[in-house]
Formats: structure tokens, sequence, C-alpha cells
């Protein structure tokens, strides 16, 4: 059995484990010395010397698209805050945004990461090309939450009367739930279905009612 001692002391989690955690705002030591120790053998004695950048750094993943919709990635260290531009006047904070954009083309894109000690930035060139899904059709009272969905898709102000078939299909045509109601109001269960978009339609006897969503995971 071993007896672990870092010193100093100072930034340490737990100075008396082997691997404890170091919490650099609280320390200004950069070295440390561990001695372990175990009962009939004597101490052992060990330095570590830690390299710590604050800096923040980004590399940015090419982007992925599905249908019209891409989304974005990038792999960053020590940042606090995210600005995205997708150039073509829009913007994100997000970390891992995602963006549609309106006309085919090529776009400059770029990220910039910062913290409190300065900034890093990354760019890259894509083309984007999408052949639009025909034009949604359908009541403005209807309304489909949220969108992007994650788990459950919630669909309010059916038409009232008779039966209403409801469809999701992937951008291929392929049918891929299925489902009937008399309500006003309805949820759907998304969670078997893949990130991407997907057409839904509501079906009466009068018409069909046509949206597009999203699903996130």
């Amino acid at each position: 059995f071993a007896n672990y001692h870092w010193t100093p002391e100072e930034g340490l989690t737990n100075p008396n484990i082997r691997n404890p955690k170091l919490l650099i705002e609280d320390t200004i030591n950069l070295q440390y010395v561990l001695e372990c120790q175990i009962d009939g053998c004597g101490s052992s004695y060990d330095t570590l010397n830690i390299e710590y950048d604050p800096m923040p750094h980004v590399n940015m993943y090419w982007p992925q698209q599905i249908a019209d919709t891409i989304f974005f990635a990038c792999l960053s260290t020590c940042v606090d805050e995210y600005l995205w531009d997708f150039g073509d006047g829009s913007y994100s904070n997000k970390e891992n945004p995602y963006h549609i954009y309106k006309e085919n083309g090529t776009y400059t894109i770029g990220l910039i990461v910062t913290n409190s000690y300065g900034n890093d930035t990354a760019i890259l060139i894509y083309t984007y090309y999408w052949s639009a899904l025909p034009e949604e059709n359908g009541n403005d009272e209807i309304k489909v939450f949220p969108n992007p969905a994650n788990e459950k898709l919630f669909i309010k102000g059916i038409p009232k009367g008779g039966k209403i078939q409801i469809l999701i299909s992937g951008i291929s045509g392929a049918n891929l739930i299925r489902s009937e109601t008399h309500s006003e109001e309805t949820s759907i269960d998304v969670r078997g279905l893949k990130q991407g978009i997907y057409i839904l339609q509501l079906r009466t006897n009068q018409k069909i009612i046509t949206k597009k969503i999203l699903i996130l995971h």
C-alpha cells in the first residue's frame, strides 16, 4: 500500500492521492514534487513540470451538410466565447452551431475564440449547394415545436373535425413515422430518427399540410 504526497500543496484538489486535479487559477506553481512512500520499502521522489498555455486555441472541423442545413463544429481549448461568421451576414456565438444559407454559392466562414488572455481565429472556404424542396404549404395556425426537435415534436392547432393522418418522411420520400389523431394537439416521439431534415405532413380529407422539421440529437 502506497502513500502519496505532492508538494507544494497549493492548487491541488487533494495533495495526498496519486492523481489529484490541478486548479491553475488557484496556484502559481508549475513544478510539483511527488513523494511515494511504501511501508518497508522507503520513499521515492519524482518531479512534474507543468507546461501551461492560457491562450485559446481553435481547430475547425470541415462542416457536415444534411439536406439544406450545414452543421459546424470545432475542437477548441481554453475558450470562453465563440463567434462564428458564416460569410453571408449571419453570426452565431454557439460552440457548434448550424446554419441554412439562402442562396447557393461559395462562402468564407470564420471562427474567433476568445478568453481573458487573447483570441485565436480560423477560416475555411465552403461551397454550398442545395436544390430546394417544394415550398411548404398549409395553415399558419398550426404550430410545430420545438423545431429543431430532440425527443418529442409537439403539434398544436390541428384542424377540427374528422381523423387527421400524420406522416413524417425523409427527404427521399420514405415514410418513417405514421400516426393518427382526432385531437387539436398531439405529440410525436422522434428519438428514433437520425439527425437531419424531415418532412411532416398532416393529411385531412380536404388538403395536405406540409411542414419542414429538423431533428438534432
